[in-house]
């Protein structure tokens, strides 16, 4: 606007100021003659000149009517209605002619400015008032010139390329000398939707420079006023959409020295306008600063705008809002022409922006889809660059830094909601980064790096969020992914967690999400379903990318239970496969072991009493994946049980146990289980066994303990168990050869009681468990080269039966049956120097108890009378009763009556014949 009135108003006035110093030439030179005038002006403007009808008067000067100046093709370039010269009296009255002042009442005139920044018409006037100046160096007045009602018509290549003119009427100047070589110009003009303008201005004679001003102030900008200018400008206008009045000052030099001699700057000061730039989510009110408007582009300086934002139409208040931080924009920029290839720069500080669906709308089609990616809420604080480089195709390109103040968010990959968050978002062309950004999850804290290399859909993402702490809430659940939320539902776990989450998209079309997460457990609690034993203060580093988990390392306890586990699930897009491996230290054999065992494991442990400390050594197990469904493997390098003790009905027996070479399968139909037994050592009855080997298999219900081999007391032991899982019976087979009764015996309830030699046996038992474990068997043992001297029990039957005598058992077998916790006589035979022993009915039960009957056959006792020694020989049995280890243990002998009668009498009583 400045630009064009200022070069219209200024062209006007120099010419005006030209055409009156032409006229005081000419009245001087020309007496006053048309032809002679004519002449003159037509030497001065070097063009044709036009007068109409010509008057004279001494009070009115020279008058012309219908005043031209032509092209020099004779087209027309000034006209005006009426021309009035001014002659100075004083010069008259000494007989010369004298030009005081010039008076061009309706001058019309083209004042048109080519792209080199020249103009013919400011030309003109330059040469005009030269030659009025000169006019005064010859001692001649330096006349005074007055336009009234002028018209000009303005066009301006520089910023009107398109031929567009602006017409300016109702224009009022005076140009009156000012010293030797200087004119002042000052007037008004009246621009129609542009305003009425006030005109300033002065000329230099002795260079041709022009400086003039042109200002007005109220003036109401809009779309119509700027459409005067053409679509160029009205199509940056449209960049703002400015409403509102402003004070305007356009001021243009004209130097002719100069190869472009003509600039000019027209500074436009808004007085609280309103602005709606591009898809700026708000119209901008209150806006204070200037426009600065230049030859060869615009700047802007300064411009400001304070406001307050609300539900109105609008989204703006002009006034505060109680409660309501006051949105702040400040921009300064610059154009470097008025033309769609003209290139700019803009740059804007903004306060208290709020982050709402409004700013979303706002936003182009890519940039909603980044905006939805985050869901934010909240307010920024920041810097905004707006680049568009020449070239009428030319995208605009945003440079932006914005500080996050008091955010929400929820990242759409990791859908955790989040507040307070702060940071810096940068989106420099089309990519976006986020730069220490923090923000909080109830009272977890988080740090957020991101980069978007582009923001339409092909572009490449990363983006990184960490913590030292998140608690295992429902929120953190839902915002798993699909397929790693399935994991985590099979583990259940509770607790705190550090975090490291990076999601990743490679840049190119459809292109999917990927994730590469570090979990690291912060004491957590947890139990997988598979086998819900619970851990708590569970740590590690657990990794996944959400089609599989590796679980690098994790530890966690357990009362005194320390488990370690590795491996891997894959497949979790589809089936999971698991692959875990685990190792544990001093996990006690209780119910909540046996809770997290197959049921047929526990419903053993429970039938046996089984209790003790379990260690387990690189126990692995799979599940899912290739295993048809509900298939589960598992394989381990051993698991050992210490300080083991159980209960079938045996008694209490305990020692140490170990399986090796672990290969076992759980199906919805059976169990199957193969196992090595190795380095295993029981005390069963405070019987010692030792280095027990064997394989173990388990077979639907069936439980198989087979080749079992060991030793026991320096001597060897072998056999097989079998248990059936679904009616808790179980049979034992065991072998034993060479075992040395000194030791054994050292080891039982005989301790002491200096039993020496090898015995051999075997042992079947029977039963049943359950609440009251039953069971049954049948078993044998020999004996040989054995001594059994300073017992208690056989001292004292040595004691009755050979009158203290002492004597030793050096050779036996003893079949029995075993039931109710007894050991059953079916057939004993003891054998000595002086007396063999034999039973076929009695029993020993497990505390000591002893109820015998025993046969004495004696060989080798010396005859000592003959009353004694029949007596002694018809000794036909022998009742034992009381406790085995002590020595007052009742013994009762019977009497064969017959017997001792033939001995006696040698015959039998019962036929009285003699004896032979």
């Amino acid at each position: 606007m400045g630009l064009r009135k200022l070069l219209a108003f200024g062209g006007m006035f120099l010419i005006v100021a030209g055409l009156a110093a032409v006229d005081a030439v000419l009245a001087h030179r020309s007496f006053l003659r048309k032809e002679y005038v004519i002449q003159e002006m037509e030497r001065l403007v070097g063009r044709p000149v036009h007068l109409g009808s010509v008057d004279f008067g001494i009070l009115d000067g020279f008058v012309a009517e219908k005043f031209e100046i032509r092209r020099r093709d004779h087209g027309p370039f000034l006209s005006a209605d009426r021309i009035r010269l001014t002659l100075d009296r004083g010069r008259l009255l000494t007989g010369q002619v004298a030009i005081s002042s010039v008076e061009l009442t309706g001058p019309r005139v083209r004042l048109g400015i080519g792209e080199d920044g020249r103009s013919d018409l400011i030309d003109l006037v330059s040469d005009i008032t030269r030659q009025a100046a000169g006019s005064g160096a010859e001692g001649g007045p330096i006349p005074r010139i007055h336009v009234r009602d002028g018209e000009f018509v303005f066009a301006y290549a520089a910023i009107m390329p398109d031929g567009r003119e602006i017409a300016v009427r109702d224009a009022d100047v005076n140009i009156l000398p000012y010293g030797d070589h200087e004119f002042v110009i000052d007037g008004s003009a009246d621009a129609g939707i542009l305003g009425r303008w006030i005109i300033e201005g002065k000329i230099d004679t002795r260079t041709g420079r022009s400086d003039l001003r042109v200002s007005t102030r109220g003036l109401r900008i809009g779309p119509e006023s700027v459409a005067a200018f053409g679509p160029e400008i009205l199509r940056v206008y449209d960049m703002y959409r400015g409403q509102g009045l402003v004070d305007a000052v356009a001021t243009g030099i004209y130097d002719p020295r100069e190869a472009k001699p003509l600039r000019v700057v027209a500074e436009i000061t808004a007085r609280g306008i309103s602005i709606q730039y591009g898809n700026f989510p708000y119209k901008v009110v209150n806006v204070e600063g200037m426009l600065r408007l230049k030859d060869d582009g615009i700047e802007f300086q300064g411009m400001q705008a304070r406001m307050w934002p609300c539900d109105d139409a609008d989204g703006v208040s002009e006034v505060p809002i109680p409660g309501v931080p006051p949105l702040e924009i400040t921009m300064n920029g610059s154009t470097d022409g008025y033309v769609r290839e003209s290139a700019y720069t803009l740059h804007f500080t903004i306060l208290n922006l709020p982050v709402n669906a409004k700013l979303r709308n706002s936003l182009e089609g890519n940039a909603q889809n980044v905006y939805d990616m985050f869901a934010p809420a909240g307010s920024l604080n920041g810097k905004v660059e707006v680049l568009k480089a020449a070239g009428a195709g030319s995208p605009l390109v945003h440079n932006i830094e914005m500080d996050l103040v008091d955010c929400t968010a929820t990242f759409k990959p990791f859908p955790l909601p989040i507040r307070e968050a702060s940071g810096q978002i940068r989106l420099k062309g089309h990519e976006l980064f986020i730069e220490n950004a923090r923000c909080r999850h109830k009272d977890a804290w988080f740090r957020v790096d991101g980069h978007l290399t582009s923001l339409d859909n092909e572009g490449g993402i990363t983006v990184t969020v960490r913590t030292d702490g998140v608690p295992l809430s429902e929120d953190a659940r839902l915002a798993l992914p699909p397929a790693v939320r399935e994991i985590w539902d099979h583990f259940n776990p509770s607790g705190s967690i550090a975090l490291n989450w990076v999601t990743r998209r490679e840049p190119g079309p459809d292109k999917p999400l990927t994730y590469d997460v570090t979990v690291s457990p912060l004491g957590i609690k947890a139990c997988y379903d598979g086998v819900p034993y619970p851990l708590e203060n569970i740590r590690g580093e657990i990794w996944t990318d959400a089609q599989q988990v590796e679980i690098r390392r994790l530890t966690g306890k357990k009362g005194t239970a320390g488990i370690e586990i590795r491996g891997h699930v894959t497949g979790l897009e589809g089936t999971p496969a698991y692959d875990l491996t685990v190792n544990g230290e001093e996990i006690p054999v209780d119910g909540t072991l046996r809770a997290a065992l197959p049921s047929d494991f526990s419903d053993i442990i429970d039938a046996i009493g089984l209790k003790g400390l379990v260690k387990v050594d690189k126990l692995r197990f799979r599940k899912g994946g290739n295993l048809a469904e509900g298939t589960a493997r598992y394989e381990a390098k051993s698991v050992s049980l210490f300080e083991a003790s159980f209960d079938a009905g045996l008694g209490f027996r305990q020692g140490v146990l170990e399986l090796g070479t672990i290969d076992g399968s759980i199906t919805p139909d059976e169990h199957r289980l193969f196992a090595k037994l190795q380095n295993t050592s029981l005390d069963v009855e405070g019987y010692r066994l030792r280095n027990l080997s064997g394989q173990v298999q388990f077979l639907g219900d069936q439980l198989y303990l087979e080749k079992i081999e060991g030793t026991c007391y320096d001597g060897r032991v072998s056999g097989r168990v079998l248990y059936n899982v679904a009616d808790s019976k179980w049979k034992i087979e065991m072998k034993a050869a060479e075992i040395d009764l000194l030791q054994l015996t050292r080891d039982s309830a005989m301790a002491g009681k200096n039993i020496t030699g090898k015995a051999s046996g075997g042992l079947v038992l029977e039963g049943e468990g359950g609440d009251s474990p039953t069971y049954f068997g049948h078993g044998h043992l020999d004996f040989d080269k054995s001594e059994l001297w300073d017992v208690p029990l056989l001292a004292r039957l040595f004691g009755v039966l050979n009158f203290g005598k002492k004597d030793v058992f050096d050779k036996g077998f003893i079949d029995f049956k075993v039931g109710s916790r007894r050991f059953k006589v079916v057939r004993m035979l003891m054998e000595s120097r002086s007396v063999d022993l034999s039973s076929d009915r009695g029993y020993l039960d497990f505390d000591g108890e002893i109820r015998l009957k025993m046969h004495p056959s004696f060989k080798g006792i010396p005859v000592i009378g003959p009353i004694l020694g029949p007596l002694i020989k018809g000794l036909s049995a022998v009742y034992i009763e009381g406790k085995f280890k002590d020595p007052n243990v009742s013994v009762m002998p019977t009497m064969d009556v017959d017997k001792i009668f033939e001995e006696v009498f040698g015959t039998d009583p019962k036929e009285g014949r003699e004896r032979k």
